[in-house]
C-alpha cells in the first residue's frame, strides 16, 4: 500500500482546570454522600445496607473515571478519514467517519475561528487542547447538512489529505 493512502495517529485530550475541578468536586461529593449514607445505615442499626452505599459510590466513582484519560484516534485511509474516541486505553468508540472527495469543502488551518460558510455547521471538536499544535479543520457537506471536524494534524497527515483531495486542501508553508 502507497505510504500516501493510510495513516494514522492518536492525541491524548489535556484537560482543563475547570474540568479537573469538576473532577474532583464530582468525586467528593460522591464520596461524602456514601459515607453519610453508610453512617445513616449504621446508626439504624441495620449494618448490612451500610455497604450498598458505600459500593454505589465506588461504582459511580469508577464509571465516572472513564473519561480521566480521552484520546482522540484519526485514521486516514485512502480518501476517508475517521475519528474514534478512547477512554481510559480500554472503550473505543467510532465518533465520525467522512468520505473527504465527496464531502469535504476545505481542509485548512485553524486559526481560532471558522470561515464564513462554516456557519449553521455543526462543530466537531477533537483538538487535544485550545493551544495544541498544528490544529487543523475539515469543512464538510453530507446529506444536506454541513459539519466542521476540529482536529491536530500531523505533517504526514496534511501530506496525506493534499494528495487524496488536492483541491480543497490547504497546506502550511514548511519551515
Amino acid at each position: 500500500m502507497d505510504e500516501r493512502n493510510f495513516c494514522e495517529y492518536a492525541v491524548k485530550k489535556r484537560h482543563t482546570p475547570r474540568q479537573i475541578a469538576l473532577y474532583a468536586g464530582v468525586a467528593l461529593g460522591v464520596t461524602l454522600a456514601a459515607a453519610l449514607g453508610a453512617a445513616a445505615a449504621l446508626a439504624a442499626q441495620v449494618g448490612v445496607l451500610a455497604v450498598l452505599p458505600l459500593l454505589g459510590g465506588a461504582g459511580v466513582l469508577y464509571y465516572l473515571s472513564r473519561y480521566l484519560s480521552v484520546e482522540y484516534e484519526f485514521t486516514q485511509t485512502e480518501d476517508v478519514f475517521d475519528v474514534a474516541e478512547i477512554l481510559s486505553k480500554k472503550y473505543r468508540r467510532e465518533k465520525l467517519s467522512v468520505q473527504l472527495r465527496d464531502a469535504a469543502l476545505r481542509i485548512a488551518p485553524y486559526d481560532g475561528e471558522l470561515p464564513r460558510d462554516a456557519s449553521g455547521a455543526k462543530v466537531y471538536d477533537f483538538l487535544a487542547a485550545p493551544d495544541a499544535e498544528n490544529p487543523y479543520y475539515i469543512l464538510f457537506a453530507r446529506e444536506g447538512a454541513r459539519g466542521v471536524i476540529l482536529f491536530n494534524a500531523t505533517p504526514r497527515m496534511v501530506e496525506n489529505l493534499f494528495y487524496q483531495v488536492p483541491s480543497v486542501t490547504t497546506r502550511l508553508p514548511r519551515a
